[in-house]
């Protein structure tokens, strides 16, 4: 699968494993709880065009942060420098891009196709999406700020998939998110400007 260090490619293979896996746990979940993700995916032109304009704020804010000289958001870079990007470098983009996918169909699914609705036939759709994003952010949790970054995250995608009212809308934008992080944080160019 990867063409980059071995241990490149365990992390690449535990990354399509894992994300897998949350996408047949959404499955599985909705199924029990009478939520079933997928149907509340349509693909269309339209919905992508949406999905792809959805990115643009992530990416405006990914590049924001990479450059803020704000204390916790530059440790929050540093690490991810440190500790995050080597574990990804010399993979191939179609591996990143295979992750990325599986990711926005997994967590999207699980997050905002059976939690969310789930959650707000209980307790309404405003606590439904302060208690999804939450648990976004708490499944992303490498530092307190980043878990406040997903969770921030996480509830744009959840308005995103309220008002579109199509689960492909959000699965797009997060999977072109982390595709374009990858590729960014990746970049010899923005390395060497850092290094």
């Amino acid at each position: 699968m990867s063409k980059g260090p071995p241990a490149t490619g365990n992390i690449i293979r535990l990354g399509v494993a894992v994300e897998a896996g949350i996408l047949l746990f959404a499955i599985v979940l909705g199924w029990l709880f009478s939520h079933p993700p997928l149907q509340s995916i349509r693909v269309s032109w339209t919905a992508a065009f949406e999905g792809t304009a959805a990115t643009v704020p992530l990416l405006i804010a990914m590049w924001g942060c990479s450059r803020s000289s704000c204390g916790p958001i530059k440790d929050l870079m540093r690490q991810v420098e440190e500790e995050v990007i080597p574990l990804f470098e010399g993979a191939p983009s179609h591996a990143l891009l295979l992750i990325s996918i599986l990711a926005g169909i997994g967590e999207e699914c699980l997050f905002r196709g059976v939690l969310q609705p789930g959650l707000a036939t209980w307790v309404g759709l405003p606590i439904a999406l302060i208690l999804t994003s939450g648990l976004f952010g708490l499944a992303h949790f490498i530092s307190p700020t980043y878990a406040v970054l997903a969770g921030l995250i996480g509830a744009y995608l959840g308005v995103v998939a309220v008002v579109t009212d199509n689960l492909f809308v959000p699965i797009a934008a997060h999977a072109l998110y982390d595709f374009a992080a990858f590729k960014y944080l990746l970049s010899p160019k923005r390395r060497r400007i850092l290094g």
